[in-house]
């Protein structure tokens, strides 16, 4: 007994290109990051402690912006 399975293709790529697109995204964030820590550590005298908390926070909001804006968007 052979069981076909019908799906449609052109939604499955629109879902890869979706994710893939956050992954990019989620890279170029963190490389704005990365070169944003040398100014805004020497600007706002940070330690080093202050410094990963402040990069945490923008990783911490971009989840929780992303989670939010699934939500309205459902």
């Amino acid at each position: 007994m052979s069981y076909e399975q019908k799906f449609n293709a052109g939604y499955v790529y629109l879902i890869c290109c979706c994710a893939s697109l956050g992954g990019l995204m989620f890279g170029y964030s963190t490389a704005v990051i990365s070169g944003a820590i040398s100014p805004v550590k020497m600007y706002f005298a940070l330690s080093p402690a202050e410094v990963g908390w402040a990069v945490s926070s923008i990783i911490a909001g971009a989840t929780v912006g992303a989670l939010l804006a699934g939500t309205i968007a459902e």
